[in-house]
């Protein structure tokens, strides 16, 4: 066999659908070698768990025996959710921005201290728009961005390599919309990033954010977005650390759109106005703030498995629990 002249991608598109392609000799994703794959790989950035109930480094929450400190504030004694310090939680600040840049992927730190984020926020444009006035987000975005792009825009965020609590993806209008990819196929990506994602980040929440209906006459558009919406709804129901937002609670009234919500210079009504991207951001913040009261008072249980019924499936760790005390 005769040498390869371009390596071959680990996460090849056949008939539409995304694969997944180990071989020997394949590129190490991290530092391009060839000699080990990238899950063995010494420059693979190392993981320190946070925990979400002290805030201290070097455990889980679920381990944790130290008194609740607030997130925010700094005291012990008392959640986040409860803070008395006069700040307004669900204040949002938009800032005007320029012309999108195609090419290069932006970013947009809401935290003035880096090492302080634990909400990473990624994906398309409208991303952009989605400022979060909080000191624990960074954003990640890339005009254009398809859902198989994702995982390229996460790694070059610099909280990607540090232990985070909130990991939300933001995509699939390019996709369904100007790509007019078919359901399934965009499903089958979301999932190999999102298994991608759990084996760098596996004790984070991964929070889909549902792609927004889009304003124009042809409804053959929204009722494949609410199709996807659906089927990516149902495998968050039923897998451990994964959570989705439906944003078209927010932006769908009656059936019905706000033209105040896209900007009218977008003839496909893909893209959100600082009006609708501020429905969208107080919809995530609401569930994740719901998931952060419910973990606290659950002591760090995680989100997912908190919620599955005592007669589904055991989980691999719950079984090897079992194995064990037998």
């Amino acid at each position: 066999m005769s040498e390869l002249k371009k390596p071959i991608p680990n996460n090849p598109i056949i008939c539409r659908f995304q694969g997944r392609l180990t071989y020997i000799g394949q590129p190490c994703s991290y530092c391009n070698a060839t000699d080990h794959p990238h899950s063995k790989c010494p420059r693979k950035p190392t993981w320190r768990p946070r925990c979400f109930r002290c805030n201290l480094e070097g455990h889980l929450s679920k381990y944790c025996g130290n008194p609740i400190q607030c997130h925010r504030c700094g005291e012990q004694g008392h959640a986040r959710s409860d803070c008395k310090v006069n700040i307004e939680v669900n204040h949002i600040h938009f800032e005007a921005t320029g012309k999108e840049d195609q090419d290069e992927v932006e970013a947009e730190n809401d935290s003035e201290d880096e090492s302080a984020v634990n909400t990473l926020v990624v994906g398309d444009s409208n991303v952009r728009e989605m400022v979060f006035d909080d000191e624990l987000v960074e954003r990640k975005f890339k005009s254009g961005t398809n859902i198989s792009d994702i995982t390229d825009v996460l790694k070059s965020a610099p909280s990607y390599n540090r232990a985070l609590e909130y990991i939300v993806l933001h995509a699939g209008s390019n996709d369904l919309v100007y790509r007019a990819a078919d359901v399934n196929s965009c499903v089958t990506n979301l999932t190999a990033v999102i298994q991608e994602v759990k084996e760098v980040h596996p004790e984070s929440c991964i929070v889909i954010s549902g792609v927004p209906q889009v304003n124009t006459k042809d409804q053959k558009i929204n009722s494949k977005i609410n199709k996807y919406n659906e089927k990516v709804k149902e495998i968050c129901g039923k897998t451990d650390g994964l959570m989705f937002c439906d944003n078209n609670k927010e932006l769908v009234i009656d059936n019905k759109i706000n033209v105040k919500d896209y900007k009218t210079n977008d003839t496909k009504g893909v893209h959100l106005t600082t009006r609708g991207a501020l429905k969208v951001v107080r919809n995530v913040k609401r569930q994740i703030e719901k998931a952060r009261q419910n973990e606290e008072l659950n002591g760090g249980t995680p989100y997912r498995k908190r919620l599955r019924s005592k007669g589904s499936t055991p989980s691999s760790a719950e079984k090897n629990a079992k194995q064990i005390k037998a």
